[in-house]
């Protein structure tokens, strides 16, 4: 397999071992944009969309091709 990086501007994240998790994007974090209370009720994430399907495995197994479109999406739960 054909090992790429990738930059995402301005952006922050944590590496687990599992994978990477996105943290901001341009500045944002998720709970900038939805309530985040600190007991964990509620919160926010990036979800990841490749071609516009929610992405299966995350950024750092996703395999891309050239007409790939990756979409971040603050989702709430």
């Amino acid at each position: 397999r054909r090992q790429r990086q990738m930059c995402i501007r301005d952006s922050t994240s944590t590496q687990f071992s599992f994978g990477i998790q996105i943290d901001s994007i341009g500045g944002v974090e998720p709970c900038d944009v939805a309530p985040c209370p600190e007991d964990f009720s509620s919160g926010a994430y990036y979800a990841l969309y490749h071609n516009g399907q929610m992405a299966p495995v995350g950024i750092s197994d996703l395999p891309l091709d050239g007409d790939s479109v990756v979409t971040w999406t603050i989702m709430t739960w």
